[in-house]
């Protein structure tokens, strides 16, 4: 098992009802695999959020591990004990 800490920015924190947390995964999971793990922990308001209504990890989040950047469709880095993840939801604006 691997712990990793995720932290949530902006109204992911509020959805989560917490600024951020240690997340216990399975050894060699990646992002896609701990997005699902954290919706499935804190109900359909934050996994709504977090994932598509296919259950893919949401093209409106925006992640970073490390400080690197995960861009869109590159979900499965993998993840090591003692990451760091951080979660936002995607700016819009006009």
């Amino acid at each position: 098992m691997i712990s990793v800490t995720v932290h949530y920015r902006n109204i992911l924190r509020q959805r989560a009802g917490m600024d951020h947390e240690n997340l216990e995964l399975p050894n060699g999971v990646d992002v896609s695999i701990a997005v699902r793990r954290l919706a499935g922990r804190h109900g359909p308001g934050l996994a709504e959020m977090l994932l598509s209504p296919a259950g893919e990890v949401s093209h409106h989040l925006v992640i970073f591990v490390n400080r690197q950047r995960v861009l869109p469709g590159q979900h499965s880095v993998s993840l090591a004990g003692g990451d760091e993840i951080v979660l936002f939801p995607t700016i819009s604006g006009g």
